[in-house]
C-alpha cells in the first residue's frame, strides 16, 4: 500500500572533502518521501530530503551558511508492517549537493567565498521505529509518529570553489577523494491508508 513520510531533524556532517581537507557542517534537516509497500513488511521509497545550517571546516574560515540537498530512494523492511514497529532502510542518495557560502550580512570585512560539492551517489542506511497514531481494533494504524536514525556515506566527485582571489572548478581526482558522511535523527509523520 501507498506510505508518505513528512519529517524533519537535525545532521551532522564530517569526514573530509578530500584527502586532507575536512569538513565540518551542522544542519536542520526536512524530508518527503513517498512510495508503497509490496508486502506488509518491504517498501521502496522515493523523494526530496534538504537541510540548511552552518559550516566550520571546508573553507577558509569564512563559510558560514549551509545549505543540502539529495534525492533518496530507499528499500525499508518493517518487522511489524509499514505501519508500526522498528524497521531497516537501505537505499542510495542520488545527486547530493553541498553549497557553503559567506554570510555577507554578519560577517563584515571577510573575503566572500562558496563552495559547492557533489556526488552522484551516496549509501544511505537507516533505523526506524513508528509508534501508531491511530488505529482500528482489527485494522494497521493509518499515521503514525516516525523516528529515524540514519547516515550517509560518500564520496565528493566535483568541487567548486570561489573566492575574490580565484577560482577553481572540476571533478576531484580518483586519488584525493575521501569519504565523507552525514548522520542524521529525523522525526516526522508516517501516512499509510
Amino acid at each position: 500500500g501507498f506510505v508518505m513520510v513528512v519529517g524533519a531533524g537535525a545532521s551532522y556532517v564530517g569526514g573530509s572533502i578530500a584527502k586532507d581537507i575536512d569538513l565540518g557542517a551542522a544542519l536542520m534537516t526536512f524530508d518527503l518521501k513517498l512510495g508503497g509497500y509490496v508486502t506488509p513488511h518491504f517498501g521502496i521509497l522515493a523523494g526530496v530530503q534538504a537541510g540548511v545550517g552552518a559550516t566550520w571546516e571546508g573553507c577558509s574560515d569564512t563559510c558560514a551558511n549551509t545549505v543540502h540537498y539529495q534525492i533518496p530512494i530507499v528499500a525499508q523492511y518493517a518487522f511489524k508492517d509499514r505501519s508500526q514497529g522498528a524497521y531497516v532502510e537501505g537505499g542510495l542518495g542520488i545527486l547530493s549537493t553541498y553549497l557553503a557560502s559567506t554570510d555577507t550580512e554578519t560577517q563584515r570585512n571577510v573575503s566572500p567565498e562558496t563552495l559547492r560539492l557533489s556526488t552522484p551517489v551516496d549509501l544511505k542506511l537507516g533505523v526506524g521505529y513508528r509508534i501508531p497514531v491511530s488505529a482500528a481494533r482489527d485494522k494497521a494504524a493509518t499515521s503514525a509518529f516516525d523516528i529515524r536514525l540514519g547516515v550517509d556515506l560518500g564520496q565528493f566527485r566535483k568541487l567548486e570553489y570561489n573566492t575574490v582571489v580565484g577560482s577553481v572548478d572540476g571533478d576531484i581526482a580518483s586519488d584525493r577523494q575521501a569519504t565523507h558522511f552525514n548522520i542524521g535523527l529525523s522525526a516526522g509523520y508516517h501516512f499509510a491508508p
